[in-house]
């Protein structure tokens, strides 16, 4: 987990989010697994994981044609590690700037992305997974509020950002659905008799048809999605950077 994290850190720092809750969860799972062993090796993989970072030095000093930022020094570098260039769109808001301008706005692109019947189900998730105190679904739900934090505090691409934010997010609309099911499955119906004698349809019948239903009104979403994206993403067709190249 610690690599992962730690090759996370080359693509963007908004992974730093998911610490809180990562770090809350093993304390909270079994506190004794944290010993000096477990940190120093954490570090050691830490340390090997942002060694990454060197090829930046490396392409600098080989006189790479492209370089998008450059550094030579170690100064220079935590430069560009950190985004200092873009330190007046981070972690510059108001409180009243974030309350009424990056949290509704980021909100609807997550709104948009996830659609009605998702946010549903990350409603019904959430739900479950505190009735149930599923701590597996309390880590999602807590790296997901992390991200959110660091994402609320960026000015810029949201569509962007949001990206690794609902890699968490759909996983919670997932205990959504399966909370559904669980629900349908424990239903219970007090079925009566017609007057002609004939029995109506079984418990089981009705809720199997109403597992159907919902399997299918399910995967609307994912597919609505992947249309959606596809036709938005597809790049087929735009050779320009091609014959710049």
């Amino acid at each position: 987990a610690v690599a992962a994290f730690g090759l996370g850190l080359g693509n963007h720092l908004t992974i730093v989010g998911l610490l809180p809750g990562a770090v809350a969860y093993v304390l909270v799972r079994d506190r004794r697994v944290v010993t000096g062993r477990v940190i120093a090796a954490a570090g050691v993989v830490m340390l090997v994981c942002l060694a990454q970072y060197g090829f930046i030095v490396l392409r600098t000093y080989q006189g790479a044609p492209f370089l998008e930022s450059s550094a030579t020094t170690l100064s220079e570098l935590v430069g560009v590690v950190t985004a200092e260039r873009f330190a007046n769109q981070r972690f510059a808001f108001s409180l009243s700037t974030l309350l009424t301008v990056q949290v509704p706005g980021v909100a609807e692109v997550i709104r948009r992305e996830l659609g009605t019947g998702g946010v549903l189900l990350v409603a019904a998730g959430l739900i479950a997974a505190a009735r149930r105190r599923n701590l597996a679904a309390g880590l999602i739900v807590a790296a997901a509020g992390g991200m959110l934090v660091m994402v609320v505090n960026l000015q810029g691409d949201a569509n962007g950002f949001i990206t690794p934010v609902m890699a968490l997010v759909w996983p919670i609309a997932g205990c959504g659905l399966d909370a559904a099911a669980r629900w349908l499955h424990s239903f219970r119906l007090v079925l009566g008799v017609e007057a002609s004698g004939r029995s109506l349809p079984s418990l089981r019948g009705i809720r199997l048809n109403a597992g159907y239903g919902l399997l299918a009104a399910a995967m609307v979403i994912p597919i609505t999605n992947l249309l959606a994206n596809y036709y938005a993403a597809d790049q087929s067709a735009n050779t320009d950077e091609g014959r710049v190249l």
